[in-house]
């Protein structure tokens, strides 16, 4: 079987805490290009692994023959990047969440059923060992009957990671926040009870600015503009609530 060839783009913390350490245990991948905005990045990746580096998106796709995109860049430009290498008819891998909004996610499930695409989001909880081992006690009747889950996400995001290498005012904007790490937990919830069939929720900004404590931007002052802390009740039917 031929290996999928896949290209990077965004070459920021996520990818280098969590992706291109993993690059030589992808047999059945072969890494064959690496985009950044920002030079440096998409140089020091692309030297490390002997590949081509680029800084526009544009570049990446018309130049570069491969067949899936990683899309690990800041959260705001999931869905345009995604939705341009759909166009170009790429498969996509995108980190969470997949776009800001239902609309946009309803975009890209569009475009790619309409060219025969795979579109994947990051969402590691469902298929990990813990969720898929209390999902079969659950079938079998082990556990019980489920009434209610409480699930919680603590998270201050990037500003106060020693020694964070890119600026992190990214997370506490528009888009971001709870749609970060929050999301992990409804996927786990969804994964073991279904689609929710009704959302009761409550939400404001708690913390109106954050300090960044380490890396090249220690010191900077972040307007928060992204709430950042979120209560959600869920009713999965049956009298069965998270």
């Amino acid at each position: 079987m031929d290996k999928v060839k896949y290209s990077i783009i965004g070459c920021g913390s996520v990818s280098g805490n969590r992706y291109f350490p993993n690059v030589g245990a992808m047999t059945k991948g072969q890494l064959v290009a690496v985009c950044d905005n920002v030079e440096a990045r998409a140089r020091h990746r692309a030297e490390e692994f002997g590949v081509p580096y680029y800084t526009k998106l544009d570049d990446l796709l018309t130049k570069v023959d491969f067949h899936l995109l990683v899309n690990l860049t800041n959260i705001q430009n999931h869905f345009s990047i995604s939705l341009e290498a759909l166009k170009n008819g790429k498969h996509v891998y995108t980190q969470k969440p997949m776009t800001v909004t239902i609309e946009e996610a309803t975009t890209l499930i569009n475009e790619a059923g309409k060219r025969n695409l795979k579109l994947v989001a990051e969402a590691a909880d469902p298929i990990s060992p813990v969720i898929r081992t209390i999902r079969k006690l659950l079938g079998e009747g082990v556990i019980g009957k489920v009434v209610w889950i409480r699930a919680t996400c603590t998270h201050w995001g990037p500003a106060i990671i020693d020694n964070y290498p890119t600026d992190p005012s990214w997370f506490y904007k528009k888009g971001a926040g709870p749609r970060d790490p929050g999301i992990e937990r409804l996927h786990a919830l969804t994964a073991l009870l279904g689609p929710a069939q009704r959302v009761t929720a409550m939400s404001g900004i708690n913390q109106p600015e954050v300090i960044v404590r380490g890396g090249p931007y220690n010191g900077k002052h972040i307007k928060v503009e992204e709430d950042d802390i979120t209560l959600l009740t869920l009713d999965f039917g049956n009298s069965i609530f998270a």
